[in-house]
């Protein structure tokens, strides 16, 4: 399931590496339909595929995520709904002369345009990432910095994308990129293009962008070496060297300017989404445990979501401009995951998987429809799911 994947990715950064004021989002139209009575229903896969996740959800009412094939290769895919009845009228598309594999749409605009990331060119091994318009069919490769790292995770109505991209040395760099996608925009280095090196590798730190708002404010994080909390721990048992680790911070980038840290405390954490009120969400990871918990931005500050207390990883992936996060995170027992629900009216709110299934995780959000999307999984098979509120 790429969310939980994505989810002990970042959970692993943070185990080893030990602003401008934003507004709270006021709640939508499903404040009033009532979070906690949401009911979900499975979609198809891909024909033999055993993987399947809805990651974005659109006004309009198409579905973004990823499917494995029979052979177990994944490809990016979308899909459509006919009539009232969520159980039944659903169709699966894939996105057409798509070079990419192992990708999955990201986000989906008010537009009908999809950005597509996560993959690998099937010739040429390179990563790489392009926008998709449902409208006309038009497949459009983005550039990159020329380095084999690309992950281009939103999109805004104006169709500029928010991309992570590395360059020829290594260094990762958060960086915008609007139509018509021949011009890559690096924004504003962090501070975090420091080497640091452990016992058998050396890197050099970056930033990374994975949310922007039809305002143009993007956030994300920087891989930030430095004197923070945990790091002479790190350095003094040779774990990371030079008194540098790669100490994970929220960022914001206004339109113009240079970045804005978000607060986390003593800790780290990282932001993945903006809507246009300015609320932000995403996880801070506790200086002493290292355990990423969901977390939004509010006024400037911090704000837990209320997550379990005793979890072992969670974060909010997703916003809507109503204020709704959405995300998922893992309980005491390390192998249950549970997808949630959140707003600054009503809390936090667990979604619970299809009967017959253990976990569920939860990526995607639409104040129009009411619904949330995500996936749940009986331990073997990987099912997309959506939320209807």
């Amino acid at each position: 399931m790429k969310g939980t994947t994505q989810a002990l990715r970042l959970s692993a950064v943070v185990a080893l590496a030990a602003g401008a004021s934003v507004a709270a989002g006021v709640a939508g139209p499903m404040a009033s339909a009532g979070a906690g009575g949401c009911a979900p229903y499975t979609l198809p896969g891909l024909p033999g595929g055993t993987e399947a996740e809805v990651i974005s959800i659109s006004a309009t009412g198409l579905y973004g995520g990823d499917a494995q094939d029979a052979d177990g290769v994944g490809h990016a895919v979308y899909w459509t709904h006919d009539g009232t009845d969520l159980s039944t009228g659903w169709s699966i598309h894939l996105v057409p002369n798509d070079p990419v594999v192992n990708d999955f749409i990201g986000d989906i605009n008010t537009q009908g345009v999809m950005v597509g990331t996560g993959g690998t060119d099937a010739v040429t091994g390179i990563s790489e990432g392009y926008v998709f318009d449902v409208n006309t069919g038009a497949l459009t490769l983005l550039p990159g910095l020329g380095g084999n790292n690309e992950y281009d995770r939103r999109i805004n109505d104006a169709g500029v994308v928010a991309d992570t991209a590395g360059d020829a040395k290594g260094v990762i760099h958060a960086v915008t990129i609007a139509p018509p996608y021949t011009k890559v925009n690096i924004l504003p280095d962090a501070g975090g293009s420091r080497s640091f090196s452990a016992p058998d590798s050396q890197s050099k730190a970056g930033s990374a962008a994975t949310g922007v708002n039809n305002r143009g404010q993007v956030v994300g994080v920087s891989f930030n070496g430095g004197h923070i909390a945990d790091t002479e721990f790190f350095a003094r048992n040779h774990i990371w060297h030079d008194a540098v680790s790669p100490l994970l911070q929220p960022l914001e980038w206004q339109s113009t300017g240079a970045p804005h840290r978000l607060s986390t405390g003593s800790g780290q954490g990282n932001a993945w989404a903006i809507n246009d009120s300015g609320l932000v969400v995403g996880s801070v990871a506790d200086a002493q445990t290292f355990t990423a918990r969901p977390t939004a931005w509010i006024n400037g500050a911090n704000v837990d979501m209320g997550a379990p207390s005793d979890i072992a990883f969670g974060n909010a992936y997703g916003l809507s401009q109503g204020g709704w996060a959405v995300g998922g995170y893992i309980e005491a027992d390390g192998n249950t995951s549970r997808a949630f629900t959140w707003d600054s009216t009503d809390g936090f709110r667990t979604l619970d998987p299809p009967a017959g299934l253990a976990n569920s995780w939860s990526h995607g959000v639409s104040d129009v429809l009411h619904q949330l999307g995500g996936s749940a999984d009986d331990g073997n098979t990987t099912t997309a799911v959506v939320w209807q509120c």
